[in-house]
């Protein structure tokens, strides 16, 4: 993973720091994420107060917190959350299958598809497609998500956009730009005819997925579920 994509990650996409994590939001942060993960849906801001035990303002002050560093994305019309990293809150092509019971839960980008297994170091399956031509993609991974155990097509390549957004949502920028391909040629395809409005790198999947621990989600979800900085060790190992 390059430099600018790091920075791009870092600048734009969750706290930096584990001092700017309370107790309330690590809660809340958690609730909403497991939600997400175990039952496929966004709950309500009621539903997040009644089980955290916080007033629906503290609830709202924290989602505004994570907005404010880019860790989740709101609709700016209507304010329902669409992404809140490293999932998201409505169905997107990469969709994250549990293994027990099939329920399906989504992710907003292929690189936080792909990364989802380590982060959560749980068993997942990843049904998505390639961008190019829609071709399914799948992948599996060990009881751990340290390694991926098998995927189909052969030859699956990943785009990473790394333009650091201006005057638009990261989410718009970055994530829905992100995806699988099922093979080089549809990815340099797909490049040749979009090159003029994307700048990023292209990954072998066994590339991308060994940089898991340098995706921005991954690190974002470490630190505010486990206190670990950027890079870092947990707190309580400091």
């Amino acid at each position: 993973m390059t430099d600018n994509e790091d920075n791009a990650c870092e600048q734009n996409c969750g706290p930096a720091d584990p001092s700017m994590i309370s107790p309330v939001m690590r809660a809340i942060y958690v609730f909403i994420s497991n939600t997400l993960l175990e039952q496929g849906r966004m709950p309500s801001l009621d539903e997040v107060s009644e089980k955290t035990g916080q007033p629906l303002e503290v609830v709202n002050q924290v989602l505004d917190g994570f907005e404010g560093v880019a860790g989740i994305y709101r609709d700016p019309f209507f304010g329902n959350v669409i992404a809140f990293y490293p999932v998201a809150a409505i169905p997107t092509i990469h969709r994250i299958v549990r293994p027990e019971g099939g329920r399906i839960a989504y992710s907003p980008c292929a690189m936080d598809a792909l990364t989802l297994a380590p982060t959560l170091e749980r068993k997942l399956d990843i049904r998505s497609a390639c961008r190019y031509c829609d071709h399914e993609i799948t992948i599996s991974y060990n009881d751990d998500g340290s390694k991926i155990t098998k995927h189909t097509p052969e030859d699956i390549w990943i785009w990473i956009e790394d333009r650091v957004p201006n005057d638009a949502p990261y989410y718009l920028v970055v994530c829905i730009n992100t995806n699988f391909f099922c093979c080089k040629d549809h990815l340099d395809k797909w490049r040749a005819a979009e090159t003029a409005i994307h700048s990023g790198t292209a990954y072998s999947l066994s590339d991308a997925f060994a940089a898991s621990d340098r995706w921005c989600t991954y690190k974002m979800y470490k630190l505010v579920v486990e206190g670990r900085p950027w890079g870092g060790k947990a707190l309580d190992q400091l």
